[in-house]
């Protein structure tokens, strides 16, 4: 989340613990990780959407639902990737899609 969206959250009159909520997922985590060489595409195309994610602001708060499927398939364009590794990226993709879902989505404690 960018400062962008937080800022249309407090011009649109959000509550504050939905803004609060949004500010919280949006500070960035200094974390290093291994990521294996045969995976090494496939996370660069997911963090490449980092921006492209169907989201929804609700009184009860931020809800993620998934990345935008157009994107992803109009970034591989960009990238030149083969028709024949597509399918095992957008795979992939999905996957880690899936795996960020529940931990975007969780309630705040």
């Amino acid at each position: 989340m960018d400062d962008d969206v937080i800022a249309q959250l407090v011009k649109l009159g959000a509550p504050d613990h939905v803004i609060d909520a949004a500010r919280n997922k949006s500070q960035p985590v200094d974390v290093d990780f291994l990521v294996w060489e045969e995976n090494w595409q496939a996370v660069t195309l997911f963090l490449a959407l980092k921006t492209q994610w169907r989201m929804a602001v609700s009184m009860a708060g931020l809800h993620y639902f998934g990345i935008e499927y157009a994107s992803a398939y109009a970034l591989l364009d960009a990238r030149q990737i083969a028709p024949g590794d597509r399918e095992a990226l957008m795979d992939a993709l999905r996957l880690m899609e899936d795996a960020a879902l529940p931990l975007l989505n969780k309630p705040n404690e």
